[in-house]
């Protein structure tokens, strides 16, 4: 299990994966909804991810998602800010982690 992952269950919050639809050209990785205090993975990203670099390559764009989903958790939504909490708290580059969807 992932630092992030087990960060957001011990905060009560699900973590999901489902479709999140297209939403080209923008790709939507995460959403986070707090009144259901929920975070949604998107299994398209995930998939992408895992054709581009394999199983690490998924499984680091997960923990990125659920990393920056949780800060949204912790600061009410609010947007900046998100990459550099991902890096300082969980040590992961948000940019490397995306950069499989970009192949």
């Amino acid at each position: 299990m992932t630092a992030p992952l087990a960060d957001a269950l011990a905060a009560g919050l699900r973590v999901e994966i489902a479709d999140l639809g297209d939403w080209a050209p923008a790709r939507l990785v995460s959403e986070y909804d707090p009144r259901e205090r929920t975070i949604r993975v998107n299994e398209r990203a995930l998939a992408r991810a895992e054709g581009s670099g394999g199983e690490a390559a998924r499984d680091a764009l997960f923990a990125a998602a659920v990393a920056h989903e949780l800060y949204h958790h912790a600061v009410g939504g609010a947007e900046g800010g998100a990459d550099a909490f991902v890096r300082e708290r969980y040590g992961i580059d948000p940019a490397r982690a995306a950069s499989v969807l970009r192949r």
